[in-house]
């Protein structure tokens, strides 16, 4: 698959050049002014692409690689650099010659300074264009450039991850101390791409209470992340049961993450599955309501608020709560007649037959009988139907029957 550095080019140093450095990067050592370049060559890359501003060093690039051979197009560029007036013509010129010797392509790429916020995202488009396919690897250098700029390249690459699936494989950056002889490591930052892993995973849980999105990540740090892809999978469909026995072989099974951003996240994912430890069937399926009513999910929410409800009155009676042909079919008939028996309020939170309209017209669309001639049954339908039409009111009144 094509393999893409991305670096970022400095302003001209005091002295005119960055200092000769020796880089080690695991058994590549070598030499250079850029670290950029000497990783284009230890990663075999197809493309480096070098982004700079009007008033970077690009003599002094131009010079170290050798794109010297129209001394006429150097010295304009050394005078536009001293000026402060690169243009894109200019840098054109330069990355042509550059490519006339080169085995690997060389993408010159002018940037604004990015001090204003319509700058800062024509740099993400400048360092994300023509890049993001399927099939593309990108390595990510921030040792050089304005200070800010390296925050840019890191939101770049969370980008281009998010619009086309391209593989951000590392992020380096040249650990340059000015008072060592020694030689100066490539570090990698690949660490960040981790967290961002795992906070875009966590979002996406917030969102729909989807728990299977961690499975990849937890595969990566050595743990059972098929277990819980499973669990959730049987979560979505309500089979509760079979989800909390996957659910308890996780964390039974499972050991600590292997990256310190595991080791982060993971008591957040642990707390958010707490459900799972309840012996009731009740309580896991209130759990899951109120989770799915802290996410907008009114229709999980009403489901789950009904089924909670049956199945405290089967556990009151010493059913079966998993028993639907007969325990939960009479845990209902009774809540129907306890409602009706003692005459509670149709409004109220407590009213079986409320809830339970509620729940027929989230889960089938239906309005229920707003017509029928039995006043009871005719204002509570019209009670639930214009609870469903106002989300103050509805978030109120399902928290209320969720206590």
């Amino acid at each position: 698959m094509p393999a893409t550095l991305i670096s970022f080019l400095g302003l001209v140093p005091k002295g005119g050049n960055y200092r000769k450095t020796t880089y080690v990067l695991d058994a590549h050592v070598f030499t250079t002014p850029f670290l950029g370049v000497g990783l284009a060559e230890a990663l075999d890359v197809e493309a480096i692409r070098i982004l700079g501003t009007t008033g970077s060093m690009w003599d002094v690039l131009a010079d170290s690689l050798g794109a010297t051979r129209d001394e006429a197009t150097w010295v304009e560029l050394a005078d536009a650099v001293k000026g402060n007036r690169v243009d894109p013509a200019l840098i054109a010129r330069v990355e042509a010659e550059l490519n006339t010797h080169s085995r690997r392509r060389f993408e010159l790429r002018l940037i604004p300074y990015g001090f204003e916020e319509g700058m800062q995202v024509d740099i993400l488009q400048t360092l994300a264009e023509g890049l993001g396919r399927n099939d593309d690897t990108l390595y990510l250098d921030i040792t050089h450039g304005l200070r800010h700029l390296p925050m840019l390249g890191l939101l770049s690459a969370f980008y281009l991850e998010a619009i086309g699936h391209a593989q951000i494989r590392e992020i380096y950056y040249g650990a340059f101390d000015p008072e060592s002889d020694a030689c100066t490591p490539v570090v990698s930052l690949r660490g960040l791409l981790v967290v961002q892993e795992w906070i875009r995973a966590l979002e996406q849980f917030e969102k729909d209470g989807d728990y299977g999105i961690f499975a990849t990540l937890l595969e990566r740090e050595g743990l059972a992340g098929k277990l819980l892809a499973e669990a959730a999978f049987l979560e979505r469909i309500g089979n509760l049961s079979s989800a909390q026995q996957k659910l308890n072989s996780f964390w039974k099974a499972t050991a600590a993450p292997a990256s310190p951003a595991g080791r982060m996240f993971f008591p957040r994912l642990k707390k958010s599955l707490e459900w799972r430890t309840s012996a009731k069937r009740s309580e896991w399926e209130r759990q899951l309501a109120l989770q799915a009513l802290r996410k907008s999910d009114y229709l999980r929410a009403s489901i789950f608020a009904y089924e909670s409800r049956i199945s405290a009155q089967v556990e009151r009676n010493g059913g079966d709560a998993n028993n639907f042909q007969r325990d939960r079919e009479q845990a209902e008939r009774e809540l129907e007649q306890e409602t009706r028996d003692a005459r509670i309020d149709f409004k109220s939170e407590r009213n079986f037959y409320a809830l339970k309209y509620l729940r027929n017209q989230m889960a089938h669309g239906v309005r229920a009988n707003v017509d029928a001639d039995n006043w009871l049954v005719r204002e509570t339908a019209k009670f639930v139907a214009a609870l469903a039409s106002n989300q103050d009111k509805l978030n109120k009144w399902l928290a209320s029957a969720l206590n």
